[in-house]
């Protein structure tokens, strides 16, 4: 994973030491409930801006510092229930600016239903069966 973001159609509803809620339809919303301080810190570099070894530099010089073998389980679990994606695969993906622009709320949608080897521009471009 280059550049991990939390995907665009989540919002983080809750926010708290004690709990935080990614999503805010009833049923279906992902929380975690106490979460480690580590996450609570991590969660804002997970914006698509920051590559991986930015992070981890950021990580193991924090209050509550992550090895980089803990910080890429963490972002595996992160992938693994649908949360976080790599936005480094938009390159990848074939489309122009002006497509990724024109397409912008389907990839979304599409981003719903991806799981980390089969991302949105896979389904959109249907080469993601």
């Amino acid at each position: 994973m280059i550049r991990p973001a939390f995907k665009r159609y989540l919002s983080i509803t809750a926010f708290s030491e004690k709990e935080i809620v990614f999503g805010s339809e009833y049923g279906i919303a992902t929380i975690i409930y106490k979460p480690d301080k580590c996450l609570i810190e991590l969660i804002g570099l997970l914006d698509g801006r920051h590559e991986f070894p930015e992070i981890l530099s950021k990580m193991s010089q924090s209050k509550y510092p992550l090895t980089k073998g803990n910080l890429q389980k963490i972002l595996q679990l992160l992938v693994s229930h649908g949360l976080v994606e790599d936005l480094e695969q938009q390159k990848a993906s074939n489309l122009s600016q002006e497509e990724l622009e024109r397409y912008d709320r389907q990839l979304v949608f599409f981003s719903m239903f991806a799981k980390s080897r089969t991302n949105q521009y896979n389904y959109r471009n249907c080469s993601g069966y």
